[in-house]
C-alpha cells in the first residue's frame, strides 16, 4: 500500500475508478430508539450526536428527546438508541457519538453553576450496555479562547481577588465505543480503493 499512496498517476486512477462503484443510501425518517427496521449485524459504523438535553430549544415533536426534562429519563430513553445501535452493529463495528458536556449558568439553575457530563454518562450507560469504550477524541471548537467574562481583563482562570470565577466550556467529545466480537480485515480491494496520497495523509492535522 505505501507505493501505492506515492504514485499519484495510480491514486488518480483509484479516483476515477470510485465514482464508478455501485452504493445504495436508504433514508429513514423515524425515531431513532426502534431500529428494527434494520437487520442484525448489518451495519459496520454509526455516527450520530445526540440532543445536549435541555441546553437547545429543538423542535417541538413528541419523539424528541431534547423536551425530556429529567436528566435520568433522558439518559434511559438514549439508552434505547444505543442498544439498538449495538443490535444492529456488526461484532467490531464503532459507534461514534459526538457530544459535549452541558454547562447549566446560576441563572437557570437555581442559583448553582454545574457542568452535567453528559459525554460521561453516555460512556458508563454504553459500558453498561457491553460495548467497549475506546480512546474519545477531545474536540476544542473554537480556536482563539474566550473567556466567561469578556473584555474585564479577568484572564483565563479569572481575576485573583475573584474566588467564583469558572472556565468556559469550548470543547466536545467525540466517544468511541466498540461492539465487541472480533476484528474486522478489510479486503484487499477495500484497502486499495481507500489509500489517498502519502502528502495527503502527511498534511492532515490529525
Amino acid at each position: 500500500m505505501p507505493h501505492i499512496a506515492k504514485d499519484t498517476a495510480l491514486i488518480a486512477k483509484i479516483e476515477r475508478t470510485l465514482p464508478l462503484i455501485p452504493t445504495r443510501h436508504n433514508l429513514y425518517n423515524t425515531d431513532a430508539r426502534d431500529l428494527d427496521f434494520l437487520d442484525l449485524g448489518s451495519v459496520h459504523l454509526v455516527l450520530t450526536s445526540p440532543p445536549y438535553w435541555t441546553l437547545k430549544k429543538y423542535h417541538d415533536h413528541p419523539s424528541q428527546l431534547g423536551a425530556v426534562v429529567d436528566y435520568t429519563e433522558f439518559l434511559d430513553q438514549l439508552d434505547k438508541v444505543w442498544h439498538g445501535c449495538y443490535r444492529v452493529l456488526v461484532p467490531g463495528g464503532r459507534l461514534v457519538c459526538v457530544v459535549g458536556d452541558v454547562c447549566l449558568s446560576r441563572r437557570k439553575n437555581d442559583g448553582e453553576h454545574t457542568v452535567v457530563p453528559l459525554h460521561a454518562s453516555i460512556q458508563d450507560r454504553c459500558r453498561k450496555l457491553g460495548y467497549s469504550n475506546l480512546t474519545p477524541i477531545i474536540w476544542h471548537k473554537i480556536t482563539n479562547a474566550k473567556y466567561e467574562a469578556i473584555g474585564s481583563g479577568g484572564g483565563f482562570l479569572g481575576k485573583p481577588y475573584e474566588p467564583n470565577a469558572i472556565i468556559k466550556n469550548d470543547i466536545e467529545f467525540i466517544l468511541m465505543e466498540r461492539k465487541p466480537g472480533g476484528y474486522r480485515s478489510p479486503s484487499v480491494a477495500a484497502r486499495v480503493l481507500s489509500v489517498i496520497l502519502a502528502d495527503q495523509h502527511k498534511s492532515r492535522p490529525y
